[in-house]
């Protein structure tokens, strides 16, 4: 495990086999300031994301950016929260856009805590990007428990003013968002949702109590399940989307298995 302090970006790489088979995962936490300097440029809203790669191939992935000009809604789409490996409060994003390359509000996000227990490596971090108009900050959780489990717990945290104590009383709606590369294939099952390549089983999740599981893959109203991988590019790709109610001091947790 390392972190990058200034980039805001903690890494572990590891042997998902355990028996030092030459296999490798790759975990990437982003808890890291919106964009570059003091126009945050280039930046997009995905405070508390994540990406894995497994044996060098990219499972969960960030959507990209597509184009600059002449996008659209698109270009909004890309540069939103809902478009990323992280927590969504009532489609909304995390920061809020102006235009199609400055932003009006900013997401603070800062890691609260790394280090290891008797099951693994843990990160925590949180974001205050919600703060003014929910009066709740998102905390995140990553728990690598053994060679092939990834906890992800994500928690909504009371803030102060009147938009906690409202909600507080209601709780809100969230999504819970997964961007998987395009050549996987998603199942929904019994015990949770089955991810292949080719065929061949490569990651499971489960978990996430109360909430509903949704698989998108090049949803037009709104864009949901959509990925760049060079710019002037995009593609369908799978995104799964867990969709339920959160009031402060409650969590979901969401288990990634590797297979």
């Amino acid at each position: 495990m390392r972190t990058f302090a200034t980039g805001g970006m903690t890494v572990l790489r590891w042997d998902p086999s355990g028996a030092a088979a030459g296999r490798e995962a790759l975990l990437v936490f982003d808890h890291g300031p919106l964009g570059y300097l003091s126009i945050a440029a280039h930046g997009h809203a995905d405070a508390l994301a994540v990406w894995l790669h497994l044996d060098g191939r990219p499972v969960l992935v960030d959507a990209g950016t597509w184009m600059y000009l002449g996008a659209g809604t698109w270009r909004s789409h890309f540069r939103g929260t809902a478009a990323h490996n992280t927590l969504c409060i009532d489609g909304a994003s995390s920061s809020a856009m102006s235009g199609p390359f400055n932003w009006r509000s900013r997401a603070e996000a800062a890691l609260l805590e790394t280090g290891e227990d008797g099951e693994g490596w843990y990160a925590v971090a949180e974001h205050d990007g919600y703060a003014a108009a929910y009066g709740v900050r998102h905390r995140r959780r990553l728990h690598r428990q053994g060679d092939r489990r990834i906890v992800i717990e994500d928690m909504l945290v009371a803030g102060g003013g009147a938009a906690a104590a409202q909600a507080a009383v209601a709780p809100l709606p969230v999504e819970i968002g997964f961007q998987f590369a395009p050549d996987l294939e998603l199942e929904e099952r019994s015990d949770g949702w089955q991810v292949t390549r080719g065929g061949a089983a490569v990651l499971h999740l489960s978990g996430a109590a109360g909430m509903t599981g949704t698989l998108a893959a090049g949803g037009p109203d709104p864009p949901a399940g959509w990925v760049s991988t060079a710019f002037g590019e995009r593609q369908a790709a799978p995104r799964l989307g867990y969709r339920g109610r959160l009031r402060p001091g409650e969590s979901c947790r969401i288990t990634l298995t590797i297979e």
